[in-house]
């Protein structure tokens, strides 16, 4: 999957996007290494258009997926955490809130997880989602939420969730 020789002469949008889809296109496929090759691809990409400044958090979170699936779950936070950052910076209150719903999750599966500090993610992931005034990101973030409080051993709280996140969309 390499980049039509035309490419190059498109505006810097139109460049990012394609890299940016072939990158998640690696990762999807497993194939970190190119993947890799195709994140610096996006960071030289990001440096040289001021303009795609907006997209930094997105190049962090693809970086910090790659971590996670090669098992870095220390270094997947970190960069997830600079994902967050970035988004929040940039006002992408979508990007924020998956971006922090991903620290939470992240932080609860670390060898030693920190129970209060995961849920405080999931916690400010809903925020963002509210604020992007996003009600099925809401759900999702809700989702997202009893999946770490069940990988935490809180069964029934995740389950009241879980209900009514169902219920929520079957009122849709």
């Amino acid at each position: 999957c390499e980049p039509h020789p035309g490419a190059k002469r498109a505006a810097a949008w139109q460049v990012y996007q394609s890299a940016h889809r072939r990158c998640f296109m690696l990762h999807q496929e497993g194939r970190y290494v190119e993947m890799g090759r195709a994140l610096e691809e996006l960071q030289r990409l990001l440096r040289a258009h001021p303009s795609l400044k907006e997209h930094g958090a997105d190049v962090e979170a693809l970086a910090a997926h790659r971590f996670e699936l090669e098992g870095d779950f220390e270094r997947a936070r970190a960069r997830m955490i600079e994902a967050h950052r970035r988004a929040t910076e940039a006002e992408n209150w979508r990007r924020a809130a998956t971006t922090a719903s991903d620290v939470g999750r992240i932080t609860a599966i670390l060898p030693r997880p920190d129970p209060a500090d995961a849920l405080e993610w999931q916690a400010r992931a809903r925020e963002f989602a509210v604020r992007a005034k996003a009600p099925r990101l809401v759900r999702t973030m809700d989702e997202r939420r009893a999946s770490v409080l069940k990988t935490l051993g809180n069964y029934d709280e995740a389950a009241t969730i879980y209900d009514e996140v169902v219920a929520g969309c079957l009122k849709e």
